[in-house]
């Protein structure tokens, strides 16, 4: 009897290490999405504050032109 409670306990503990390690795997993957998204986000705005000048620059070179 004790050998059979013995390898429940032994199943259970299996039991919640794969889930925790699972749910660990999960919020290190969420995580990397999130940090990927805001990279994303800061790169696409710093890119159209950078064609924004590209911009005004061009306007004020043409202005000189004309």
């Amino acid at each position: 009897m004790t050998e059979k409670i013995a390898k429940y306990m032994l199943v259970a503990a299996l039991l919640v290490i794969m889930t925790v390690t699972s749910g660990c795997a999960l919020a290190r993957g969420a995580r990397a999405i999130l940090r990927y998204n805001e990279d994303r986000n800061e790169h696409s705005a710093i890119s159209n504050m950078i064609e924004a000048e590209n911009m005004t620059a061009r306007k004020l070179h043409m202005d000189m032109y004309i």
